[in-house]
């Protein structure tokens, strides 16, 4: 009975040994990720002993990470990027190893420690917090803990050390653990706030998914990164703006018109059959009623100019069109079409006009080989798409 006792005891602690190591188990991706946010921590240590340590570590976890990757059936998407920063770590490490002979503290010290603080003593306890915080987020980021309570205890150290980005991922990972959403919310605001201008796209996704959830003034930022870009992009480029992407038509005295990327396929012109205008279609108050409201915030709709449209009859058929109108949101008549097809070039196809047709419940149309037909398409036919048109004063 003993003997079959300690037998079970030995299995049960094998068996636990195996549940704690699957536990730890981490995905390539999040290896790759725990591994840049130890590369990225390294910049927090003065002490050359240590960064050397750490990046002869680094050296070789990243380029067995990516051997064992190229093996994978499905390698995970910075395969690549992996044997760079293997290589990136060893030039680091090479460069440290020459100054070690001169290195003669015993302890690393970190930046926030000052020499006038460890020539007087001052704020020595703080001083030792941080550089044994940092040890601890190296050690976890190194051992790749999954648990809730630590990953949340070394989201929090991340966060004080002002890795912002590796805080915000590791507060997403817990969920609703705690307060987690709320503190994922505030490190991606500080992350988004220094990117600065030196990456505004990156910025802007943050930005993005803030606003979404109304938090401080992020659709307000968001907004000025739009400007920003449309200020710089030519004739041709495609720009974010609300929840897409738009392509740059022309732009002058501080205004560009848009046109959206995407089409809005199976959208009609108007919802029955019968003689209809632009100004009273159904489509038209659609984009300056309901699309425009689920596509730009209040504060990108502020920037959005009221075009005053001219609305001419079909010069081939003496069909009849209305009045100037002013609208926000629009689509190409003919004459518009004409003009900007030549920058749209490969999405000139496939989308309805607001100029009336042969008939007067039909309105002009582009194929899907870019021809322009005159004859028309019936304004409650869903079988041509739409392309919404925009200007923005980005100035």
């Amino acid at each position: 009975m003993p003997n079959g006792e300690g037998r079970r005891k030995r299995r049960l602690k094998r068996k636990l040994r195996r549940q704690r190591k699957k536990e730890q188990r981490l995905t390539p991706q999040e290896q790759f990720e725990r591994l840049l946010a130890l590369k990225k921590a390294t910049r927090c240590i003065l002490g050359a002993e240590d960064k050397y340590k750490i990046f002869v570590r680094l050296t070789e976890d990243f380029r067995k990470l990516g051997e064992k990757q190229q093996e994978a059936e499905e390698p995970f998407e910075n395969l690549e990027e992996c044997f760079t920063l293997s290589e990136e770590c060893r030039a680091e490490a090479e460069k440290l190893e020459k100054e070690l002979p001169a290195e003669k503290e015993e302890e690393s010290q970190t930046v926030m420690t000052t020499a006038r603080e460890r020539e007087t003593g001052q704020k020595k306890g703080k001083g030792k917090w941080i550089a044994l915080a940092l040890a601890a987020l190296v050690a976890a980021a190194a051992l790749g803990y999954k648990s809730a309570p630590t990953r949340y205890i070394l989201a929090g150290w991340e966060e004080s050390l002002g890795l912002d980005e590796q805080a915000m991922k590791s507060y997403e990972f817990l969920g609703d653990y705690k307060d987690s959403r709320e503190r994922a919310k505030e490190t991606a605001y500080d992350y988004a706030v220094g990117l600065g201008d030196q990456s505004p796209k990156a910025a802007w996704r943050q930005f993005h998914a803030l606003a979404e959830s109304h938090y401080k003034d992020s659709a307000e930022r968001e907004k000025n990164i739009e400007l920003r870009l449309i200020a710089k992009a030519e004739p041709g480029a495609t720009v974010m703006y609300g929840t897409g992407k738009w392509i740059v038509l022309e732009k002058t005295d501080g205004k560009a018109v848009l046109v959206k990327s995407k089409v809005l396929a199976h959208r009609k012109y108007h919802d029955s059959d019968g003689k209809v205008k632009w100004d009273t279609c159904s489509l038209r108050k659609y984009l300056n009623s309901e699309f425009s409201d689920s596509t730009f915030t209040p504060e990108e709709k502020e920037q959005l100019m009221a075009a005053r449209l001219s609305n001419p009859g079909s010069n081939r058929y003496s069909t009849k069109g209305c009045g100037d109108t002013e609208d926000q949101v629009y689509i190409f008549s003919e004459e518009e079409f004409d003009r900007y097809k030549d920058v749209l070039k490969g999405r000139a196809k496939n989308m309805r006009l607001r100029t009336p047709g042969k008939e007067e419940d039909t309105t002009e149309f582009v194929s899907y080989e870019g021809e322009l037909v005159y004859y028309g398409i019936p304004a409650a036919d869903e079988g041509a798409a739409i392309r919404p048109v925009i200007c923005v004063k980005y100035e």
